[in-house]
């Protein structure tokens, strides 16, 4: 039927209206990512990442940060490597697997020997493309699904989501994860409405994203062979020959994992070693993995182990998954609501979406699942689309011992906002009310969203008290992860102040900002092989003095806490939402305490036993109890080769490590565990150092 001369003007005005209102939402949504990118420094992850991207793709050194696939470090990398005329501490290249700690160190040491702000800019701006892409997507799923009117909400409301604007802004794997899982499920849903030679191409294209970003994403496998699954039996449900469709859905199953391999193997420059100056590097990999081929390895460990023999994909995928596997079968210590878990908890991420979404975007995904009502023909396959990924990615998150901040269940997102948008069409079926109401709730997320930046990462809704009071609900990426240190500098140009302490976190420089402050070790902060020779901490201070929420995550309740004073207390300014100011006096014995410890051990690595002695006894004076004292006091021992006394100091730390039974302690008497037992010549037990991780702050992220 051919349009009237005025319904086509009107059809054309109606197409020209809705670009204009998609572009002016992908705007809004990058000039956002641009604030905040521009206004946060780097967080913990990101110069490790960004080194090993540039790494990957000058020389194809795949042994540093193995720990995730390469994709998105890569396109982090890109402009960085495109338009850089030189780099400089970019590290021997090629020649053996970089341990987790190292790589942090490298990576902060690369960063800042460069124009910090620069390759972040570059480096960011390429990401957020992710964002980008991921917005379009949504509009597109939810405009086929619910319609136009329904697809422009979704948009605004992604538009305006403070945790996609946050994580398609930072050279991290969690935006190209998203982007990647949202995509194949897309292109499965719509492969099972018409299946067609293009659409299982762009699912195989899009399954190879995801897998190439991060190792959680293997769970699009099991996500969309439910899905194509489903929609086979639908098909043969309304009488299409069964044995048919099977053989197609065998055929293009087939032709979709190739793809899927194939954009992995790509991803790896199509090498199977990750050392381009290393024949075998399959020991060297164990080593950073935490597993042996022998007894006591997890089940999962030893089926990579094997897997590996056959060469299905490049080395360095293969260990990071093993090393991946591990830390989420032992967990990580948690911190929720003021108390430390010695691993994650079932109701994190419950309580992390109730933080960190905005209320408007909440209220309307409860209502469409209240509602439970698909404006769709088929309801069966869009069910499916809706339900399947998110429920497959959410519960196997909730059951995960490993729970480090909402991010890791960004994926989820594009289908809350689906769902949103689905609550805000059914709420428009209401006439002039409805359409009153969703007016207000996007107005009101729009206002909470943009109120709230530049500084997002600490972002969380009304309900918990905004930006300012996230930190006593949550931290790790949650709130503070180490991104505070523009905002500190600019909160210090305001007031032009010259003096203070800081104590600070993450793998960034201060310096670099030109922070004068003097800087106080963070509780977590400790790398004993990499740290460098602190100053000496008086046992009080008096000023101005700066906190890192992220220093008070161990809780009022741990006796060796050296901050535990600052957790009741309510700071005069909280900046950037994740630094605490206050003012006055100060008692830092403990503080000084564990800076003695930290000292004594780099005084130890330098050979300056004596020197190492005196600031241990100062230390151990102050705070008898700390398992990590006696640790270097037994190393101190066993340098002098006092073996008696080295015995008796591992024999102490092991003890009091039992007797405190905090959480990231326990690693402390795992290692001093070990170090008798190489002391006495005897083997190390099955519950050593390679079960769990060194006492750092280098984690799995």
């Amino acid at each position: 039927m051919k349009l009237r001369r005025s319904s086509a003007g009107a059809w054309v005005r109606g197409q020209w209206f809705s670009l204009l209102v998609i572009v002016s939402l992908l705007a809004v949504f990058l000039l956002q990512s641009q604030a905040f990118l521009r206004a946060s420094s780097a967080t913990y992850d990101e110069p490790l990442d960004l080194l090993a991207g540039v790494r990957y793709l000058t020389c194809g050194d795949f042994g540093i940060n193995p720990e995730h696939p390469p994709l998105s470090k890569e396109l982090g990398a890109l402009p960085v490597v495109l338009f850089s005329r030189s780099l400089r501490e970019t590290g021997a290249c090629g020649q053996s697997v970089v341990p987790l700690d190292q790589g942090f160190e490298q990576g902060s040491r690369f960063l800042y020997a460069n124009d910090a702000d620069q390759l972040h800019l570059w480096s960011r701006s390429a990401v957020s493309l992710l964002g980008v892409g991921t917005l379009l997507l949504i509009f597109a799923a939810t405009r086929e699904l619910f319609g136009t009117s329904a697809g422009m909400i979704a948009l605004f409301l992604a538009a305006f989501e403070p945790n996609l604007i946050v994580h398609s802004s930072l050279v991290t794997t969690d935006m190209a994860v998203t982007f990647g899982y949202f995509a194949a499920s897309y292109a499965a849903y719509r492969y099972t409405i018409r299946p067609t030679s293009v659409g299982i191409v762009l699912l195989g294209l899009a399954m190879g994203i995801t897998i190439s970003s991060k190792h959680s994403g293997i769970l699009i496998v099991p996500a969309t062979a439910a899905m194509l699954l489903s929609g086979t039996l639908v098909t043969i449900r309304k009488g299409a020959q069964w044995k048919l469709q099977a053989r197609r859905l065998a055929r293009d199953l087939c032709i979709g994992a190739i793809l899927a391999l194939a954009t992995l193997w790509a991803a790896y420059g199509f090498r199977f070693r990750a050392l381009p100056g290393v024949p075998d590097s399959s020991a060297a990999f164990q080593d950073f993995a935490g597993i042996s081929s022998g007894p006591g390895h997890s089940l999962i460990a030893g089926m990579i182990i094997h897997a590996a023999r056959w060469r299905i994909v490049p080395e360095a995928y293969f260990w990071g998954l093993a090393f991946v596997a591990r830390y989420v079968a032992y967990g990580r210590p948690v911190w929720i609501l003021g108390h430390l878990y010695p691993m994650g908890k079932w109701f994190y991420f419950p309580l992390a979406i109730a933080l960190k979404v905005p209320l408007s975007l909440l209220l309307l995904a409860m209502l469409a699942l209240v509602v439970h009502r698909l404006p769709v023909s088929d309801k069966g396959r869009a069910s499916a689309f809706l339900f399947v990924p998110p429920t497959l990615w959410f519960v196997t998150s909730m059951n995960s011992k490993l729970d480090l901040g909402i991010r890791h269940v960004l994926p989820i997102f594009p289908f809350l906002i689906l769902a949103a948008a689905l609550g805000a069409a059914q709420l428009l079926t209401r006439k002039q009310a409805g359409a009153v109401a969703v007016v207000l709730l996007l107005g009101f997320q729009a206002f909470s969203v943009w109120h709230a930046g530049p500084h997002l990462l600490a972002y969380s809704n009304e309900l918990w008290g905004g930006n300012h009071k996230s930190y006593r609900v949550m931290l790790d990426s949650n709130t503070d992860w180490g991104q505070g240190l523009k905002a500190v500098k600019a909160w210090m140009e305001e007031r032009e102040l010259k003096d203070c302490w800081y104590v600070e976190y993450g793998t960034g420089s201060p310096s670099y900002y030109g922070i004068k402050c003097h800087i106080l070790p963070s509780s977590f902060s400790y790398s004993p092989k990499l740290a460098k020779l602190p100053d000496p901490i008086p046992a009080r201070i008096e000023g101005s003095l700066l906190v890192s929420a992220a220093a008070l995550r161990f809780t009022s309740g741990v006796e060796l806490q050296p901050y535990r004073q600052f957790w009741s207390a309510e700071p005069e300014e909280v900046i950037g939402g994740s630094v605490l100011l206050f003012h006055g006096q100060f008692n830092f014995e403990g503080v000084s305490a564990m800076n003695g410890w930290v000292r004594a051990q780099q005084f130890l690595l330098r050979g300056e036993i004596e020197a190492a002695s005196r600031e241990l006894s100062a230390s151990l004076q102050i705070q008898p109890r700390d398992p990590r004292a006696y640790l270097v006091l037994g190393r101190i021992e066993a340098a002098r080769e006092n073996l008696a006394a080295a015995r008796m100091a591992y024999e102490r730390a092991v003890a009091l490590a039992q007797e405190v039974d905090v959480p990231f302690l326990v690693e402390t008497g795992k290692i001093a565990r070990v170090e008798l037992n190489e002391l006495t010549n005897a083997p190390a037990p099955t519950d050593s150092l390679r079960r769990g991780p060194a006492p750092t702050d280098a984690r799995p992220r």
